[in-house]
């Protein structure tokens, strides 16, 4: 083959490997572009937590519950297994109420495979 050949077939494969180190470094900006984004979308909550977590809260202390009435710890106990037995209460009606209008039908109940 002669020279001009091989000069031809070079500038070719330069050339397609210079398109390709284009395609490459573009890909690589797009990417770049998005962290970029995703960093400054995150920058607000970070420099927040950063000062939240700088600064030291004032605990003060708690009274002590061995000052408070009895009375009113147990009618604050009541109260709290109260709203307790209604959340399960609820949640066992919402669970009954799904199984009275389940369909049997579904795919996810039939034994495909």
């Amino acid at each position: 083959m002669g020279f001009w050949t091989w000069f031809w077939i070079w500038t070719f494969l330069s050339l397609g490997a210079l398109t390709l180190l284009a395609f490459i470094g573009k890909s690589l900006l797009n990417r770049a572009q998005s962290v970029a984004y995703q960093l400054e979308q995150i920058v607000k909550p970070v420099a927040a937590l950063i000062e939240a977590v700088g600064e030291k809260p004032d605990l003060q202390d708690l009274e002590s519950d061995l000052l408070t009435p009895s009375a009113i710890l147990e009618r604050e106990r009541r109260q709290l297994l109260k709203r307790k037995s209604k959340k399960q209460g609820a949640r066992q009606r919402s669970l009954i109420s799904a199984l009275k209008h389940i369909d049997v039908q579904e795919s996810r109940f039939k034994n495909v495979r």
